[in-house]
């Protein structure tokens, strides 16, 4: 297994990952696509520079975070002024993979895609977000040296009881001891509360009451 790097004059950077057997012809496919657009956007540094308009794009507005409920969508803007025959990308921070070039979505997920309004308003879309899409996002614009903007997604795990792995109802003789276990997932850490059903104390370490809080280990 080999990792090429495709760098540009432009700050742009791509990775692809070769594996070897079947599905090895892809790469040059993958290589070839992402050249392609990497020129593309050399091509439109070059004649913007030509252009002779000293005006360069600003961002307009910080790229604002994103929390969202894992399986709904995301929503990410970026909004360039003054971009004139620049070009803007998504890139995924982390793993240093690029998402977009300019209207072209280049990553092979099919939960992403773009859409853009009079090539100021550049939106990333993420379709039923999974918990490996949080993370840092970039925007960048292919300006000499290269602008760009962050925004992270943060995604959200409604906490829930692992069933098989927490315990259920237990006959003990009196006075020994009993371990009873709870186990439970969710992003934030969720905490555990104990009651009684009957709603007397629980004594337990020393403190007593009708709940009890617990940090998940």
């Amino acid at each position: 297994m080999t990792v090429t790097r495709i760098l540009s004059t432009v700050s742009f950077v791509a990775f692809i990952l070769q594996i070897e057997g079947r599905r090895a012809r892809n790469l040059d496919l993958l290589r070839e696509k992402s050249n392609h657009h990497l020129q593309q956007l050399d091509t439109a540094a070059d004649d913007y520079k030509a252009f002779g308009d000293d005006s360069m794009p600003i961002f307009a507005e910080p790229i604002s975070n994103v929390t969202v409920s894992l399986g709904r969508d995301a929503l990410l803007a970026c909004v360039v002024d003054n971009l004139k025959r620049y070009q803007v990308a998504w890139v995924r921070v982390d793993t240093q993979t690029i998402l977009s070039i300019h209207d072209n979505v280049i990553t092979q997920n099919p939960r992403i895609s773009l859409s853009y309004n009079d090539h100021r308003s550049w939106y990333l879309h993420i379709k039923s977000v999974q918990e490996i899409d949080r993370g840092w996002y970039m925007c960048q614009v292919n300006t000499d040296p290269m602008r760009s903007l962050q925004g992270y997604l943060q995604v959200v795990v409604p906490p829930k009881i692992i069933a098989k792995e927490t315990s259920t109802d237990m006959v003990v003789r009196e006075a020994s001891n009993v371990t009873l276990i709870c186990k439970a997932t969710g992003y934030p850490e969720p905490y555990v509360m104990w009651r009684r059903e009957d709603g007397t104390n629980i004594n337990y370490n020393g403190e007593s009451g009708k709940y009890l809080n617990f940090n998940l280990y």
